[in-house]
C-alpha cells in the first residue's frame, strides 16, 4: 500500500517463513524488495529525502526480527521483466 493504492505483484508478506529484505539506493531514488532472497517485481522510484524505516505488528504474539543491516558497496537489484514502478 502507498497512499491508498494497492500495487499487485509482489509475494506476500505473511507468515513466519519469510525473509523479507530492502535495498534502497539513494542515488538512483529507489527502493526494491526481496522476499526468501527473490527480488520483487513492485519496486519504490523518486525518493529524495531520508528515510526512516520501521515496522508494524498487526496480530498479538508474533515478532519480527532485525537480522541485520549494512551499506552496500554496489547495488545488487537486476531489471526484471514485468516489473512495476509505484512513484514516491
Amino acid at each position: 500500500w502507498h497512499r491508498g493504492d494497492n500495487t499487485v505483484g509482489n509475494n506476500r508478506f505473511e507468515d513466519d517463513v519469510h525473509v523479507i529484505g530492502m535495498e534502497l539506493n539513494m542515488h538512483e531514488g529507489t527502493l526494491h524488495f526481496f522476499c526468501c532472497g527473490e527480488q520483487q517485481k513492485v519496486f519504490i522510484e523518486g525518493i529524495r529525502e531520508p528515510v526512516l524505516f520501521y515496522g508494524y505488528i498487526f496480530y498479538r504474539g508474533t515478532s519480527m526480527t532485525v537480522l541485520r543491516l549494512s551499506k552496500l558497496s554496489a547495488p545488487t537489484v537486476a531489471q526484471l521483466k514485468g516489473e512495476k514502478a509505484v512513484r514516491w
